[in-house]
């Protein structure tokens, strides 16, 4: 069975402000970049055992950018994330995290981009408030080929992910901060969410840094979106960060 993992979300519309214009117009023979594309996010987890406190479980997310006011509409980038981890409940506020995480764009060659992670995650979660801590290590590099296109990626991309949330009546805050030992390769992920049913809630998105996607981590933009998330079945009251693991 699978349950809704991180952020779940369709943006019909979504601006960058500044494409990586250099890299997107080599892959799709020259056909103009626009501004403003699709953006959504699908992002499932599947428990595969489970005991009183401690589980086992897998997930996947996709994350992708459509380009659809073009001539010939195309996925400018999609990321593809597969995790396996083991999780561990403290109480059900408190909750920690070990596991291997991959990420690639699938692209091949010289747009390749990808990288492997065994990472931590520290989570503390109640009704309406969230604050989470995720440090990760690059244990085995690729082979020379890819490395080559992904030279320094943890520079850019970082070796930790600081988010915090809170909820209050239909209205939920997120913040997601990245590589915050490097203050001039920072990154923001700011969300908002105004929850409407008990499925579904309209959705705005900023994003400040490097690394939107894999394919531009080391590509400086900022980008905003609006469209709609997709929540658990839970009361309007509840964060919808309180995952079962």
């Amino acid at each position: 069975m699978f349950e809704l993992y991180q952020d779940n979300y369709f943006l019909p519309y979504y601006y960058t402000a500044s494409p990586y214009y250099n890299i997107s117009n080599q892959m799709q023979n020259n056909t103009p970049v626009t501004n403003d594309e699709i953006k959504w996010q699908l992002s499932l987890y599947s428990l595969i055992y489970d005991w009183d406190n401690l589980s086992i479980a897998s997930s996947f997310t996709i994350k992708a950018f459509w380009q659809v006011n073009t001539s010939r509409p195309w996925f400018r980038s999609a990321d593809y994330n597969p995790e396996l981890f083991i999780a561990y409940k403290f109480s059900n506020e408190i909750k920690t995290t070990l596991g291997i995480s991959h990420e690639s764009n699938g692209k091949g060659d010289q747009f390749e981009r990808s990288w492997n992670r065994l990472f931590a995650n520290f989570k503390y979660t109640d009704d309406h408030f969230l604050f989470e801590f995720m440090p990760w290590i690059i244990p085995i590099k690729n082979n020379e080929a890819v490395e080559y296109q992904n030279d320094k990626i943890e520079d850019y991309l970082g070796r930790e992910k600081i988010t915090i949330g809170y909820k209050i009546n239909y209205f939920e805050t997120k913040l997601s901060i990245q590589n915050i030992e490097d203050l001039t390769r920072i990154q923001y992920t700011f969300s908002e969410s105004i929850q409407f049913s008990n499925h579904y809630a309209i959705y705005f998105q900023y994003f400040y840094g490097y690394g939107q996607s894999l394919l531009e981590y080391n590509h400086f933009t900022q980008a905003y979106g609006i469209g709609i998330q997709f929540m658990e079945d839970k009361s309007n009251t509840t964060c919808n960060c309180n995952k079962n693991i």
